[in-house]
């Protein structure tokens, strides 16, 4: 059974729905696919994305990007012409697009990817998500899973020094560095408005 949550993001002084997902791609679509499927259904949201999960800090790195992306269209200082685009952007703290496509874009059948959906009401987000997840495979049970692996990766592309990780954590276990991790990443996404 499909266990969607819904999160409330600011479109100006409005409130919005938003479903951030791991999904395993066990129907191995490709990325043609996969673009399809964002294609169709972003029809009925305000936002669908895709990414590449590898270099996701968790749910809190998509709704920094996500809140930031929505701010920047509400207060007219966005760069992409689409909300979508705007979301991949500060995802991956660049603001040119073929870097952020090429950094957190998806890729070829891969293992599974990251969703952002957003949409005005939650019935609305949580259906569109579910029938996603029915033609791509299934729901990750936990996603964006904490490992050394995926801090060191995380932090190495952002530059994130080990230093600044042990500053910010509440102490050395893996959670609590994955948790500081996930704060600097935060920072940084919202430090992506005042790059020109």
């Amino acid at each position: 059974m499909i266990r969607l949550h819904t999160v409330d993001l600011w479109k100006g002084s409005r409130k919005v729905k938003a479903i951030f997902h791991e999904i395993y791609n066990t129907k191995q679509k490709s990325q043609n696919e996969l673009l399809e499927i964002a294609e169709k259904y972003s029809k009925n949201l305000l936002a669908l994305q895709f990414f590449n999960p590898d270099l996701i800090a968790g749910v809190e790195h998509l709704l920094s990007a996500s809140q930031n992306a929505l701010n920047a269209l509400t207060g007219q200082y966005y760069k992409a012409r689409s909300l979508d685009v705007e979301i991949i952007l500060y995802a991956s703290c660049q603001r040119q697009i073929g870097v952020a496509l090429n950094t957190l874009g998806i890729r070829d059948k891969p293992a599974s990817v990251a969703l952002v959906a957003i949409a005005e009401d939650s019935e609305v987000v949580c259906r569109t998500v579910a029938e996603i997840i029915s033609l791509i495979g299934i729901e990750a049970p936990n996603p964006f899973q904490v490992t050394e692996e995926r801090i060191s990766r995380i932090a190495t592309h952002f530059g994130i020094e080990s230093t600044e990780i042990q500053t910010v954590s509440e102490s050395e276990t893996l959670d609590a560095r994955y948790e500081a991790l996930k704060r600097c990443i935060s920072s940084r996404v919202s430090m992506v408005a005042f790059e020109s």
